[in-house]
């Protein structure tokens, strides 16, 4: 997966990724865990995105800074 976006600092940002999908249909729930890299400075980082299909929420999980956003 690849994806540009301009940041809020005007900036633009550039990567691709590389994601394991996971379904659990008992849960009614999605999962992508994997690795983005910046095309820019070659960065690596890990995310673990869960998505609930019940209520539409999205956790996306930075596994390096240890930390969920809702």
């Amino acid at each position: 997966m690849s994806t540009s976006m301009i940041l809020p600092d005007g900036k633009p940002y550039s990567s691709y990724s590389t994601y394991n999908f996971s379904f659990d249909s008992d849960r009614d729930l999605i999962a992508f865990k994997g690795e983005a890299t910046s095309i820019a400075n070659g960065q690596k980082s890990h995310w673990w995105i869960i998505q609930s299909m019940k209520d539409g929420q999205t956790y996306t999980i930075d596994q390096d800074s240890k930390k969920c956003y809702k």
